[in-house]
């Protein structure tokens, strides 16, 4: 619970001014008789309503003395009071004596009661911290315990949910149990099945060791023949190399005759050629002969046929004389005044 602090308005005096702090035991006891003489009860509120100022543990704790006292003091004005015919000025000096008196034993017990109201007031102080103390310590408290509220609702909430999640994962195991039933009877069947293809594939694994002794029998007479094969054509090899050792040595004697041959019928070309050239311009001299020789025949025939005409009977000494005809390659002869000339 937290600190209960007092109405607001008793922390001001009746004018409302703020109240002073310190007071004493005759301060409460004045007031406290002042409260009687209104006709009022004395009560910690109006004390401190009536001064102003004043914690209530000091009115409290002033207010008991007071009521030990109110007797003594009561009867003392009721003595004063019985007196009778006292003069007015020795009533006055007995009451100045007496406040006299009372201010002095006043001021001794003031003495007195400021070293207990510091004591208190100590007290008092150690009493506000262990308050302040305690307060933080409630209020740390409250708010732990609502914290605690809060985390005892999230974990309501949280076994709200894990409630839910047990009753969903009992119905998962339920179902997973259903499952494993019916994966048992599926694994007796698959183990049925197991059985029997560990037998076909033994029955298989014979049958293939068989078939890989056969076929292993039959790689060894393929690597023979094929060995027996190579070494043939290994042989063969080396028989066409030193065949074709032998066709290249011949071929090569070959190419050098025809390189021979062919050196050699390069120059009876060139003989050849220079043989033409020469044969080309000789007949080039005949073609020219040949052409004077024709201008030559013409001119006598054309000579003859005008003498054939001018005569009937030509005379033999009048006829030409006819050469015989040259035969290619054959130096003409010429006139005898052209070889007298030469």
């Amino acid at each position: 619970m937290p600190y209960q602090t007092w109405p607001a308005n008793s922390h001001r005096s009746a004018e409302g001014h703020p109240m002073a702090k310190g007071i004493s035991e005759l301060d409460v006891h004045q007031a406290a008789d002042d409260i009687i003489a209104a006709g009022e009860r004395p009560t910690v509120e109006r004390i401190r309503a009536h001064l102003g100022t004043g914690s209530p543990n000091t009115v409290t704790r002033w207010l008991e003395t007071w009521w030990q006292t109110v007797g003594f003091r009561l009867r003392q004005r009721a003595i004063e009071a019985a007196v009778p015919g006292i003069p007015e000025r020795v009533a006055h000096l007995s009451q100045r004596l007496w406040q006299a008196a009372l201010q002095d034993a006043g001021e001794l017990a003031q003495t007195q009661l400021e070293s207990t109201r510091h004591a208190l007031e100590e007290r008092e102080r150690l009493l506000e911290e262990d308050r302040v103390a305690l307060t933080l310590a409630i209020e740390a408290s409250q708010k732990r315990e609502r914290e605690a509220q809060v985390q005892t609702q999230a974990a309501a909430t949280t076994a709200e949910q894990l409630a839910a999640q047990v009753s969903q994962m009992t119905a998962q195991v339920q179902d997973l149990l259903r499952q494993r039933d019916g994966a048992y009877g599926r694994a007796e069947r698959l183990e049925q099945e197991l059985d029997a293809v560990r037998r076909s594939l033994g029955e298989a694994a014979a049958a293939h060791e068989e078939e890989r002794r056969a076929l292993q029998a039959h790689v060894r007479a393929v690597e023979d023949r094929a060995h027996t094969e190579v070494d043939r054509h290994r042989q063969a090899l080396r028989s066409a190399e030193q065949e074709w050792g032998r066709e290249r040595m011949a071929l090569a004697t070959s190419l050098r005759e025809s390189e021979q041959q062919a050196i050699a019928a390069a120059n009876r070309e060139q003989q050849a050629l220079r043989r033409l050239e020469g044969v080309n311009a000789r007949a080039d001299g005949l073609e020219a002969q040949l052409t004077s020789l024709k201008e030559t025949t013409r001119q006598v025939t054309e000579a003859l046929r005008q003498g054939r005409a001018n005569t009937a009977t030509p005379s033999r000494q009048s006829k030409p004389r006819r050469t015989a005809p040259r035969r290619v390659g054959e130096p003409t002869q010429e006139p005898n005044s052209r070889k007298s000339k030469t």
